[in-house]
């Protein structure tokens, strides 16, 4: 961790009764002040909301969050009617994202969905 961190430095983390009461804590960071991104780069936050196609055009639902729990990134979509779905997301899986559009395309592994969506986007 870089000793000028913003949040707070490593001699607080290194307490445990300060890390202790961080836990559960969500910390928000205004946009400006977030460092700028390179080529090729996008936060999270920018790409909520955004309508989600498999690689063969097939409408998944809306990325309504990312989660990573260990083994990688995962996209949580909410389709019209029917419950979420999660799918892979993020390196290889992560196959365009057009901003202006307002998509995202993933490469879905065959079977994954089987029976899960109904494909149509909505109207």
């Amino acid at each position: 961790m870089p000793r000028d961190w913003p949040l707070f430095g490593q001699k607080a983390l290194r307490r445990v009764r300060l890390a202790e009461a961080l836990r559960g804590v969500t910390l928000h960071v205004s946009r400006d002040r977030l460092p700028d991104l390179d080529d090729g780069e996008i936060y999270h936050a920018d790409l909520l909301g955004m309508a989600v196609t498999d690689q063969n055009g097939q409408w998944l639902g809306k990325l309504i969050a990312i989660h990573d729990f260990g083994a990688g990134e995962i996209a949580e979509l909410a389709g019209e009617s029917a419950p979420t779905i999660m799918v892979p997301f993020g390196g290889e899986r992560l196959l365009a994202v057009d901003m202006a559009a307002k998509t995202i395309n993933l490469s879905v592994p065959a079977g994954l969905l089987d029976d899960a969506i109904d494909g149509d986007a909505p109207a």
